[in-house]
């Protein structure tokens, strides 16, 4: 959407105007404003009969925008200040502008979140939204979801209203609602996760073999260390010290993994499954990763 808003820039700028001059007064701006209208004109006339185009001077209300292109009905609204975008066309510009459009996580965090709002309240700029829908959307998202994920989805929401219109001047999406909310009962409907017993763990270890090496090698990594799986998935080879006197590895935040806190940057000792996973997963890897089939490399 934002390359879409660029190229409609571009064709003002052939005419030597800008989104500002919709509001300026100044000779230079009515005599490019008037050369613009002309060039409607002439788009107009040629896609008319005579009698159309004598019939449409006659009712001036009535401009057939079907008739333009979209950069040309873009530009005209810009010109007119009435351009805005509805809440489902800012996930694309929001993405573009953080430079993950090839992240699948982001996307679809920002695709649901925009799904769900339009579900709810349907699909409109985002300051044509009231407290009202807000209140709506809460209620009964908290029906269906925990409220975690409805506050989740609100602060995406409120994301992208924010940097999207920010960023293409859109001054009245700017005042969108989409701030100050308060969940009712949050954090009420959270389970506290269960820790394996000794008799699970067991079990795990006694599993038959996976088709899939990498499963394994995860699982008894986990097992043995504590690691998160994202904390796991985003091993690189050289974090492995397996030829230490200590075998170790390194977990520090990188460019496909996160870190939960600061403290999550460690060095954790390999010993038992843990150790012969990391031999194993290690031996001939050509990758840069320990489990590059789990590494999404759009975020790479």
């Amino acid at each position: 959407m934002i390359s879409d808003y660029q190229k409609t820039l571009n064709k003002l700028n052939e005419y030597n105007l800008s989104p500002q001059d919709s509001v300026k007064r100044n000779n230079d701006a009515e005599l490019a404003r008037d050369r613009f209208y002309e060039s409607i004109d002439d788009t107009i006339y040629e896609r008319t009969t005579p009698e159309e185009y004598t019939a449409l001077q006659a009712n001036h209300n009535a401009l057939p925008l079907h008739l333009l292109s979209t950069q040309q009905r873009d530009a005209l609204a810009i010109i007119q200040g009435t351009f805005r975008l509805s809440a489902s066309q800012y996930p694309s510009g929001y993405l573009r502008l953080l430079g993950k459009t090839e992240n699948k996580k982001v996307t679809a965090e920002c695709d649901r979140a925009i799904a769900s709002l339009v579900k709810h309240c349907g699909d409109k700029a985002p300051a044509d939204y009231t407290r009202s829908d807000i209140n709506k959307f809460i209620n009964e998202s908290c029906q269906i979801k925990k409220t975690s994920t409805v506050l989740r989805q609100l602060k995406s929401l409120s994301a992208m209203f924010n940097r999207v219109s920010l960023e293409m001047d859109f001054t009245e999406d700017q005042q969108h609602p989409f701030k100050n909310f308060k969940i009712p009962n949050l954090g009420y409907d959270s389970e506290d996760r269960k820790e394996l017993n000794s008799q699970q763990i067991d079990q795990i270890r006694g599993m038959v073999a996976s088709r899939t090496p990498e499963i394994d090698h995860l699982i008894h990594l986990m097992l043995d260390t504590g690691m998160r799986i994202k904390e796991c998935v985003g091993l690189k080879i050289e974090d492995i010290k397996i030829d230490a006197d200590t075998p170790h590895l390194f977990l520090y935040r990188n460019n496909v993994r996160d870190l939960k806190t600061k403290s999550s940057r460690r060095v954790i000792p390999l010993v038992g499954s843990a150790l012969l996973a990391m031999k194993k997963a290690t031996v001939a890897q050509l990758d840069e990763f320990v489990f590059p089939r789990y590494v999404d490399k759009a975020q790479s």
